[in-house]
């Protein structure tokens, strides 16, 4: 094949590689991206705390907020527990329209952006082949999702998933909260609901396989008490699940995003850790230097990999466990676990719990 000489190549144009192509300015950069589009196809609940949704709209737009929350509600086995704040700590941003953002500034920076290319890798890290063509990169971003080509062929590891599901509903009825449902139709996730910025019904759910969605309506409609009518959208995707990536560097292939498993164990979200990690990783490769991108990514791991550890037991039973210790905690021990400002960071939640954790589960036993 021919070879061609180039500088940074960004395979994917999600969250990931788009905040990464942002932060890089010594190098001319290549983005690729599969589909003919940004946003699609639609994946995302786009779900978000309050320090994610501070650097993404700091690095987009205000424009890509839906709706803020200042209440959750979980139902539970032992019934359905609220907690309320007095600031909004839970946001729901619209992920396609994020997107569009993070284009406009990339492209604004005068880097090239390829649509509709199918990217595979070399044989040898380096280089990626596109119609039959081989071409050299200095760096290459592998922000190509989760069944990312270049893990499987470079890292030789199995991509392992939740199946997901959203669907937008017209709506009887109306709720401020957040709703997080535990039962037996996602014993290994939970079901969720909310209502949008327009005032239709919004759900989602994750599950090991198919799960009847005229069932999960009717469970909606019976724990939270609106009425689903006409369904006006559903699109789906795959939940990662796993740990990150122990080393995200190989030679010149950088991993980032659902690639390298940046997802948080409990909910499956992972713009979160991207939004930390992708600033980073864009200035370290115009160093030349990636000490400090490491240093901050293994940080980040050990504290996913407790949040995975800890999970990993309570999945198919016992997955509401976790909400309704921290509901025991902040409203009937009344100990202010500062849930606004960490919600994104469960690791610490579960860190801050484990003075009460003790007195939470005899509660829970003898309950």
């Amino acid at each position: 094949m021919r070879m061609f000489g180039e500088e940074v190549a960004v395979v994917g144009a999600g969250p990931a590689g788009l905040l990464t192509a942002l932060f890089i300015n010594n190098y001319d950069i290549k983005v690729f991206e599969e589909h003919r589009h940004v946003g699609i196809p639609k994946h995302c609940a786009g779900f978000v705390g309050l320090e994610t949704y501070r650097i993404l709209t700091a690095l987009s737009s205000k424009e890509i907020l839906d709706r803020a929350f200042d209440s959750v509600v979980f139902h539970t086995p032992r019934g359905s527990f609220k907690i309320d704040f007095p600031k909004p700590f839970i946001f729901r941003v619209n992920r396609p329209l994020l997107e569009e953002k993070l284009l406009d500034r990339v492209l604004s920076k005068g880097v090239e952006v390829n649509f509709g290319s199918k990217v595979k890798p070399a044989n040898k890290p380096g280089s990626i082949v596109i119609d039959g063509y081989e071409y050299s990169f200095e760096w290459i971003i592998a922000s190509d999702g989760l069944c990312s080509y270049f893990r499987r062929k470079y890292l030789g590891l199995k991509t392992r998933f939740l199946y997901g599901l959203n669907a937008l509903f017209r709506q009887k009825g109306s709720v401020d909260e957040v709703h997080i449902i535990y039962s037996d139709l996602t014993p290994c996730f939970f079901t969720w609901y909310a209502t949008t910025s327009d005032g239709y019904g919004f759900l989602g759910y994750g599950s090991h396989g198919y799960v009847d969605l005229f069932k999960i309506s009717r469970l909606v409609e019976k724990k939270v008490g609106v009425k689903l009518l006409e369904r006006i959208e559903i699109y789906g995707g795959l939940i990662p699940f796993g740990v990150m990536l122990r080393k995200p560097v190989l030679n010149n292939v950088l991993f980032i995003g659902d690639s390298a498993y940046m997802i948080k164990p409990y909910t499956g979200g992972g713009l979160g850790i991207i939004s930390r990690l992708a600033p980073i990783m864009g200035m370290s490769i115009d160093k030349g230097n990636f000490t400090e991108y490491l240093g901050v990514y293994e940080r980040i791991r050990k504290r996913l990999l407790l949040e995975y550890l800890v999970t990993l037991p309570l999945r198919n039973r016992g997955y509401w466990i976790p909400a309704y210790i921290l509901y025991f905690v902040e409203n009937v021990l009344g100990v202010d676990l500062d849930l606004v400002e960490v919600f994104d960071n469960h690791a610490l939640l579960l860190i801050r719990t484990i003075p009460y954790l003790t007195l939470a589960l005899l509660h829970l036993v003898l309950s």
